[in-house]
């Protein structure tokens, strides 16, 4: 019924340690964020925006302190100038209209 392993001894054995690879990399994908920033755009301009910039930041910072592989964060910068551009072509009209009279 019971097996003899003579004299092996589970206790004595040293565990073994898990190698550390240098090859693993956080991956972190921001296309969820993105198209949740693009419903805040439509819900409220200014939290679109607040949103997007911490967001930007939050990438920016990460990809800086831990190394890490991002992907679509493109898709937020995208999204940062189509909804700045028109912002600033406004402003730009109006002061220039309000210059000229």
């Amino acid at each position: 019924m019971y097996e003899d392993y003579g004299d092996y001894d589970y206790y004595d054995e040293k565990p073994k340690r898990k190698r550390k690879t240098s090859n693993t990399r956080l991956e972190k994908d921001y296309l969820p964020e993105a198209i949740i920033t693009f419903f805040l755009y439509w819900a409220g301009w200014i939290v679109g925006f607040f949103v997007n910039w911490f967001l930007l930041n939050q990438a920016a910072n990460r990809r800086k302190n831990e190394g890490e592989v991002q992907h679509n964060v493109g898709c937020l910068r995208f999204m940062m100038w189509i909804n700045v551009i028109p912002l600033i072509l406004i402003v730009l009209s109006i002061f220039l209209l309000v210059a000229t009279q």
